[in-house]
């Protein structure tokens, strides 16, 4: 089973966006977006303000889901109704890495990076079932 799926919609908070190209890359794990675009002072912080930045643009888009499950299933009967299934599974068979989202707080020491997985890593699963 393939599954592909566009990424979320980036969704910032109440920042204060000094304009400019923000250079997005989802897949940059250091430098995901031009943190330097975003004033970053926590005392300059707006607690509520009349927004000006929109809270997400369609093209900044998280990391896309893009994942392959395979399966391999073998019966092997003994006559009758007696059977054994023998089983392989690979979840993830590609080991394609789906990362979590950019920290969008401006004023966390982390802004701009991304610090994890949101998938789980290749996997794989091996089993005997007996059917009578």
């Amino acid at each position: 089973m393939y599954n592909y799926q566009g990424g979320q919609v980036a969704n910032w908070g109440n920042v204060i966006y000094l304009g400019g190209d923000l250079n997005w890359n989802p897949r940059n794990i250091d430098q995901a977006f031009d943190v330097a675009r975003f004033n970053r002072n926590a005392a300059q912080q707006l607690a509520m303000n009349i927004r000006t930045f929109p809270p997400d643009f369609g093209n900044l888009r998280l990391d896309a889901i893009n994942t392959l499950n395979l399966a391999i299933f073998k019966d092997v009967s003994f006559g009758g109704q007696r059977a054994l299934q023998l089983r392989a599974e690979a979840f993830n068979a590609l080991d394609h890495v789906q990362f979590s989202g950019p920290q969008l707080n401006p004023t966390n020491a982390n802004f701009g990076r991304v610090s994890g997985q949101t998938n789980a890593p290749r996997s794989f699963q091996f089993a005997v079932r007996f059917k009578w």
